[in-house]
């Protein structure tokens, strides 16, 4: 996620810090009180987008209209040590200005996203969140 962080093409990271740690804190928070139904990851994403206004800052969280963004992660510990997945990280939460109240100017590529996934394990009791991409819209 680190090296994402630098294609950021309006401004620098450092002019989100507020947003993307609100969006981050957000996604956390969600975490115990998101169902565990991989069927209800759109109402997951509707409440991820509820909770984020009672945080404090509203921020719409949609799926990736267009291009199917993956990654590959680690499976979790407790399923394997050493395998790799593929996991679909199109939903993402929208940052459309900085922090200072500066929208951000619609462009290619230029508001700022935070990818993720929402996975579910038999072997896990919660749904899991895969962050894959804080910077650029894709």
């Amino acid at each position: 996620v680190e090296d994402t962080l630098r294609t950021i093409k309006f401004g620098k990271y450092l002019d989100y810090i507020k947003l993307i740690t609100h969006s981050l804190n957000v996604l956390h928070q969600s975490y115990l009180l998101i169902s565990n139904d991989a069927n209800k990851n759109l109402e997951d994403l509707d409440f991820i987008m509820t909770l984020s206004h009672k945080l404090g800052k509203r921020l719409e969280c949609t799926r990736q209209g267009r291009n199917k963004v993956e990654w590959e992660f680690k499976k979790p510990s407790l399923i394997s040590l050493t395998d790799k997945e593929i996991i679909n990280c199109e939903y993402h939460l929208k940052i459309d200005q900085m922090d200072n109240g500066r929208p951000i100017p619609f462009g290619p590529g230029n508001p700022v996203r935070i990818y993720f996934g929402l996975k579910s394990y038999n072997e896990l009791d919660r749904k899991q969140f895969k962050v894959a991409h804080i910077g650029m819209h894709l």
